[in-house]
């Protein structure tokens, strides 16, 4: 997956990148987030097996495990491109 354009090295792994922040983009302008405002004194709370069951928590909890995929990926490509630039271990160790 390395070389898909020949002149730039590790091509194909920024193009991954690119592809899943348009990913992102298009998920991210379709959220419609409602106002909910202020809890008010006295209010009842739900139990967390409650709100871990609820739809919207499943999908929040997706998305930030997508989101610190995409973060893990982008976070690869620096200690590949300063190992390929003859960068040592303790100084790629340092950067990250």
């Amino acid at each position: 997956m390395g070389e898909l354009v020949p002149a730039v090295p590790s091509s194909g792994l920024y193009l991954i990148i690119a592809a899943l922040a348009l990913v992102a983009i298009a998920l991210l302008s379709q959220l419609k987030v409602p106002y909910v405002g202020e809890p008010h004194e006295g209010e009842s709370t739900c139990p967390m097996g409650t709100i871990a069951r609820n739809p919207a928590f499943i999908m929040a909890l997706a998305a930030g495990a997508f989101g610190y995929a995409i973060m893990v990926l982008v976070m690869t490509a620096t200690p590949m491109a300063m190992r390929a630039k003859d960068f040592e271990m303790d100084q790629v160790a340092f950067i990250m």
